[in-house]
């Protein structure tokens, strides 16, 4: 009796936060700020995460470093994720970080290299804006008027502005297809890495944040803000097809 095949992607997620729930906080390759981030040439995905320790929202691989299946991969994507308001607040004189979150899902991209690696041969060598995800927000907004929260007395016009996207139309037919599909042996190493440009290192070195979220409370004794994180991430996926046992078979 053969395996069976199903659809299945494989996924994960370098996450930047100054605040990490659980398992999170030992989770290799995150960092809890974009100093930290840029401060680093090259990260990678596939080796040092799995479903256990940063959960099913970043990770779905059972081990950390191999495939848990065999699988054919048909194609790769990469997304740039940035909290949508760019009014993140960060405390101090300066609690506004405008720029970074459009920086980070529009321009970023542009100076990051994409390195697919299975075993020790490399398969693919590309930039960030060649291997689109294809899913993923997309929208922008942009308000000023009474209806917003009053930030001082006597002045409740405050602009405000709400974005998310990604690198093309979040479309499945837009990402990176392999010219023939890659077939990952069960317990075969793999990884794709990515590589930060010395333009992007110098800035997300010099950066501070991530900020959080500002929400307006009403506690019963009128209005207050509260805050929570941000979070700054990169996912990188494989879309294809896993072989498994067929349900209810006994067979090797």
């Amino acid at each position: 009796m053969s395996n069976v095949f199903e659809n299945n992607p494989i996924y994960d997620t370098v996450v930047i936060c100054d605040s990490l729930y659980g398992n999170e906080a030992t989770a290799q390759g995150w960092f809890p700020t974009i100093a930290a981030f840029g401060a680093q040439q090259e990260h990678r995905f596939f080796k040092n995460r799995n479903i256990a320790n940063v959960g099913l929202a970043y990770n779905n691989m059972l081990s950390q470093d191999r495939a848990d299946y065999a699988f054919h991969a048909v194609s790769l994507g990469v997304i740039f994720q940035a909290p949508i308001s760019p009014f993140e607040y960060l405390g101090g004189d300066i609690h506004e970080n405008r720029f970074l979150s459009s920086f980070w899902m529009f321009d970023l991209p542009n100076h990051v290299g994409v390195s697919f690696k299975l075993g020790q041969d490399i398969r693919l060598d590309a930039n960030a804006y060649h291997v689109p995800s294809g899913y993923g927000a997309i929208g922008s907004g942009m308000t000023q008027g009474q209806d917003d929260f009053p930030v001082a007395p006597g002045n409740n016009s405050l602009t405000q502005a709400v974005w998310a996207g990604t690198q093309g139309t979040p479309a499945k037919e837009n990402r990176y297809v392999f010219r023939k599909e890659i077939d990952i042996p069960r317990n075969q190493t793999f990884e794709v890495k990515i590589t930060l440009s010395e333009y992007a290192r110098s800035i997300l070195s010099n950066c501070g944040g991530p900020g959080s979220y500002e929400f307006v409370s009403d506690l019963g004794e009128g209005t207050a803000i509260k805050t929570f994180p941000c979070r700054y991430a990169i996912q990188v996926s494989l879309y294809g097809v896993r072989e498994v046992q067929q349900r209810g078979a006994m067979h090797a």
